[in-house]
């Protein structure tokens, strides 16, 4: 039997700004985004990730924040197809939103972190992420923690094999502006090729990338 005492996590902050010619104008954007993007809506995201990753909801809850704000979480368990695994994972989501009187600017960020001992699957959760919060930008960490053996029974350190390179992931309608690799991990950013010009010279600003 194969020896994996792993865990990966993967952890997505999605972000978009939102830009106004008043602060009511960006807490009226604020409002819409809260609205939609409410405890029970993040609890179903969570519930369709659970789906994706073939696992079991051993528990769940959520809540909402007052003014803005809502965070989910799920207990997963892997099932019959990874009993060579740790059998617990957990799932979360929190939205944060942030303005300020002397900028045209706020901005909305989703933070979602995805902790298994099963397999990422960092494609298809990020095209889900993707239309559920209309992503301009992904931050993206991932890390892996634990030891396994090799083919010859050595035991050896867990490496991450994802490449983020030339965007490997082929995540549509994105572009790769940084890949960083430390060997056990890595943070890459991507953003949405398609912007309006003022929000796309915002983010170069803002990341202080070309």
């Amino acid at each position: 039997m194969t020896f994996d005492s792993v865990t990966r996590t993967l952890a997505v902050n999605a972000c978009r700004l939102v830009e106004a010619s008043s602060n009511d104008s960006i807490a009226t954007a604020f409002a819409d985004i809260d609205t939609k993007l409410n405890a029970k809506r993040l609890q179903s995201l969570l519930l369709d990730i659970t789906r994706l990753l073939k696992a079991q909801v051993l528990g769940y809850s959520s809540t909402s924040y007052h003014p803005q704000g809502a965070s989910a979480a799920v207990l997963i368990g892997q099932g019959e197809s990874a009993l060579v695994h740790l059998d617990k994972s957990h799932l979360a989501v929190h939205t944060y939103f942030e303005m300020d009187e002397l900028s045209p600017w706020g901005s909305f960020r989703c933070e979602l972190e995805l902790s298994t001992c099963g397999e990422l699957p960092v494609e298809q959760l990020l095209r889900r992420v993707s239309r559920e919060f209309e992503v301009e930008l992904f931050f993206l960490d991932c890390r892996v923690r634990g030891i396994t053996r090799d083919d010859a029974g050595r035991m050896k350190q867990a490496a991450y094999p994802l490449d983020f390179g030339d965007n490997r992931l082929g995540l549509a309608g994105y572009s790769l502006i940084c890949n960083e690799d430390s060997g056990s991990g890595v943070h890459a950013v991507l953003m949405a090729d398609e912007m309006d010009q003022a929000t796309r010279s915002e983010w170069i600003r803002l990341l202080g990338v070309s």
